[in-house]
């Protein structure tokens, strides 16, 4: 091939500068050499005489390669990445759409069934608020789903099934409209509306099933792509790394001094300096020149991507300089901490961002960084803009000039928060793990405690003790027992069992480990071993045995037989297997209990609506009684009535006719308030939260001013400290709150002005679980008994039934709401000093 030929093949793409080199280690028996040895052989004058342009043109060819392949990877894969985080984004819109329409038709079932008891049109407000807003909220649904044929049909039933639904509650409304109320309560009755709102409840819960598990397949695809863009990243780095390396050790060696100008130019742009004037002419070496700068305008597109990829990386980047000061932060930490970037870059020293507790480990780690360069894993709690505690994981190292001095920090930041909540479960999981080792080595112990004893004195206890001993020869024949080894296998005497061998007496199951544990001994590996093993008895049976085998050795070390030792564990094997049944039984009676609970609170609703109809009837008929009454004590007055049958009639009608119908319209009222308070009591179990960030500082704000009135009435004073926010349903955090600042305006001592304080404890507080916070609203009240203190969350229980009114549920109402925060709600209080209840509730952005 001719050298212009080659020159033209050269010119055709980035791969040909390889192909020649490759070709040239081919052709002058370097095949199989280092690239690098090919190429110092080429430019430094061997069999081919590569001009000067071809040596340029394979040292900018390779690494303009790389950075091709690296960009167009990174493009690639931050375009899955993308894709990945907006179908994942997708399918959390779709579940809370969902869950939208689904209480939007669960109030309206609720508001016409309370439109059918009541008779108050008020009631029936939900509904038609529904009527107009629910064709919307399927459309949205229906455009959400549409890319998914399956979900599209699911979401067309949900819509079928909520029209039918609708169609018998307009209906009913219509009945109660025309004035056809017992019409509409047989309706009702019938129970042909609950069974429409449990099949819209199913498509519902259908529906549901299949997005939650595209959320988790979407969340899956979005980790993998992260997690094959960081590798790309860092197999980018080292490739680019090592091309980089080698072409210029080749470059030094070859043509170094020919390019004295270019190296000049290499060192402003690496600087970020303007270039010089071109080079004149058109050689090779201007060529070259040609090329450095259109590599300078690459680098700088490349710079801009890379820019991105630091800005939008999946972990945190900042650097400070000599003070601590931040002088460049990412986008993500940014967005980890709540702060903008003019909040922070050039006024804040990251110290000031660092948790009390991690400041000291902090300037630590800082100073090593200043004075030895680097700092890896260093743990820290980072404080929000919020106010909560961001755990990361830290490691830093140092940029200096050319004298060796500090300039400004390089630190990347990763979030451990899910890493440290599976640390707590770790945790709890190895404590009961080490409760169980404990228990175990415990036995183990003691059998070696035996095992030295016996050992000490085998001699002369071999053949009367109780426990299984034999002795072995290093063909695994035993060649002397004790009576308690014969016995244990089923054999009248020790002489029964000598000529028999481990095969003879061990499971199958158990037999190559015994083998190779004996092996093992013989080795070296160490001079006794225990293992628990399965035996078998002479009629057949299944034993179980802990077996401790010594390998005992002559003066000159080799090796002369075995001494085993075997305690029978076939009960305690059998216990075992029955505590772990026992278990499995538990479990499933917790899961009965569970299923109950759940039955218990639909009968106590179900019941609670039941007894609302014969109840307004009660309250009816009293009323008319009550009227006519009134009529017969004005007929008894007329002047025409004998004046004896005028005061009989008196004392009959305003006596026990009175006072009875008073004690029937006491009762329906009484009788009333503890319907409602089962049915809210029954709601709290059975609502379907609304999970969100709840400003609770907001929500005891409007608890206090909506109390304003006993407040004021009782002479008592409110104070709310800082409240973060919390994760969970915003009405019911209302109703809980609502109910404790009201217990506690009801229990307030006459005798002393009454203080309410409602709070928050600080974090590290008490024993409280990764995730939550507690909360709490104290008095200076009357103080509760300690034979109280326990039942006063129970339903229906009050600690002091003589003050006040209501029926015992306001503190069952707030325990069941803490609990399905998967919290807990308990109190504090010593009589006649006053009361705190706390209560426990998950931070945003915990599983809850």
């Amino acid at each position: 091939m001719s050298g212009d030929a080659l020159r033209r093949r050269l010119r055709l793409s980035p791969v040909s500068a390889h192909s020649f080199v490759t070709l040239y280690c081919h052709r002058n028996r370097f095949a199989g050499a280092p690239l690098r040895n090919c190429l110092l052989s080429a430019f430094d004058g061997g069999p081919v005489n590569l001009t000067v342009f071809q040596k340029g043109l394979v040292l900018i060819a390779l690494p303009l390669l790389l950075q091709l392949v690296f960009f167009v990877a990174a493009v690639r894969f931050q375009r899955d990445h993308e894709d990945a985080e907006r179908w994942a984004a997708h399918t959390k819109d779709v579940i809370a759409r969902t869950h939208e329409i689904h209480g939007t038709v669960a109030d309206a079932h609720a508001s016409v069934r309370g439109y059918v008891i009541s008779g108050d049109p008020s009631f029936a407000q939900p509904f038609r608020d529904a009527l107009r807003d629910l064709p919307e909220q399927f459309n949205d649904l229906d455009e959400l789903v549409k890319d998914n044929p399956e979900q599209a049909e699911r979401a067309r039933v949900l819509r079928g099934r909520g029209t039918n639904l609708f169609a018998w509650q307009r209906d009913v409304e219509k009945l109660l409209q025309g004035g056809a109320v017992e019409e509409a309560v047989k309706r009702v009755q019938t129970g042909r509306g609950n069974v429409l709102m449990a099949e819209f409840r199913q498509a519902v819960k259908a529906f549901l099933e299949k997005e939650e598990r595209l959320d988790r397949d979407r969340l899956a695809a979005l980790e993998r792509s992260r997690v094959r863009l960081n590798h790309l990243f860092v197999f980018g780095g080292l490739l680019v790394a090592a091309s980089t390396f080698t072409l210029g050790y080749v470059f030094h060696r070859s043509i170094a001094r020919r390019f004295a100008a270019l190296e000049t130019n290499a060192h402003r742009l690496a600087l970020g300096g303007a270039l010089p004037p071109p080079l004149e002419g058109n050689d090779e070496i201007a060529s070259v020149d040609r090329a450095i700068r259109a590599m300078a305008a690459e680098l700088t597109r490349a710079s801009e991507q890379v820019r991105d990829l630091y800005d939008n990386a999946p972990c945190g980047y900042h650097s400070v300089d000599q003070d601590g000061v931040l002088v460049a932060v990412n986008r993500t930490e940014l967005r980890w901490l709540g702060y903008g970037a003019d909040e922070v870059l050039g006024r804040r020293r990251f110290a000031d961002l660092v948790s009390p507790n991690s400041r000291a480990t902090y300037q630590r780690g800082f100073d090593r960084v200043r004075e030895e360069g680097a700092v890896v894993g260093v743990e820290l709690d980072l404080v929000r803009a919020d106010g909560t505690t961001l755990p990361v994981l830290v490691s830093s190292s140092s940029v200096r000039d050319s004298d060796g001095r500090y300039l400004r920090s390089r630190t990347m930041l990763t979030d451990l928060t899910e890493r440290k909540r599976a640390e707590n479960e770790v945790r709890r999981l190895n404590a009961e793990l080490e409760e169980r080792v404990q228990i175990r080595t415990a036995e183990l112990d003691r059998s070696n405690a035996a095992l030295r004893e016996e050992e000490a004195l085998f001699r002369g206890a071999f053949d009367t003790t109780n426990m299984a001993m034999v002795l072995t020869d290093l063909d695994n024949r035993f060649i002397r027992a004790n009576t308690a080894f014969a016995r244990m296998f089923g054999y009248a005497k020790p002489d029964d069992v000598l000529g028999l061998g481990l095969a003879d007496v061990t499971h199958p199951n158990h037999l190559d480990e015994s083998y190779e544990r004996r092996a093992a001994l013989l080795a070296g590996a160490g001079d006794h071993f225990q293992m628990e093993k399965q035996y078998r008895h002479k009629d057949g049976h299944v034993l179980w045995g802990l077996t401790n085998v010594a390998l005992v050795r002559g003066s000159d070390g080799r090796p002369l037989m075995y001494v085993g030792q075997v305690q029978d564990i076939t009960e305690r094997k059998a216990a075992e297997v029955a505590v772990r049944e026992r278990s499995a039984a538990l479990a499933e009676a917790n899961r009965d209990l569970a299923q109950k609970n759940t039955e218990n609170e639909m009968f106590v609703y179900s019941v609670s609506h039941d007894l609302r109809s014969p109840l307004v009837n009660l309250q009816g008929f009293s009323k008319e009684l009550e009227k006519g009454c009134q009529q017969l004590t004005a007929l008894v007055n007329e002047e025409s009535v004998p004046p004896d049958v005028r005061t009989r009639g008196r004392a009959l009608l305003e006596g026990k006719m009175a006072k009875s119908i008073g004690f029937i319209q006491t009762a329906v009222l009484r009788l009333s308030g503890i319907i409602d308070a089962l049915l809210r009591l029954s709601r709290v179990g059975r609502v379907e939260y609304r999970w969100e960030v709840v400003d609770l500082a907001r929500v005891v704000e409007q608890v206090v001013v909506a109390a304003q009135g006993t407040v004021t009435e009782r002479g008592a004073t409110v104070r709310v400290g800082d409240l973060p926010t919390a994760r969970g349903d915003r009405t019911a955090l209302e109703q809980l709150f609502g109910n404790l600042i009201g217990n506690a305006l009801t229990y307030l001592d006459p005798a002393r002005p009454g203080v309410i304080e409602v709070g928050c404890l600080p974090p590290e507080t008490g024993d409280v679980p990764l995730g939550f916070r507690t909360y709490f609203v104290r008095d200076n009240g009357l103080g509760i008994a300690p034979a109280h203190r326990q039942k006063i969350f129970q339903a229906f229980q009050r600690a002091h039934p003589g003050v006040g009114s209501g029926e015992g549920l306001g503190l069952a109402i707030v325990a069941r709401v803490a609990e399905r925060h998967q919290g807990r709600a308990w109190v504090e209080s010593h009589p006649g000093a006053g009361s705190t209840f706390f209560v426990t509730l998950p931070v945003p952005g915990s599983a809850g």
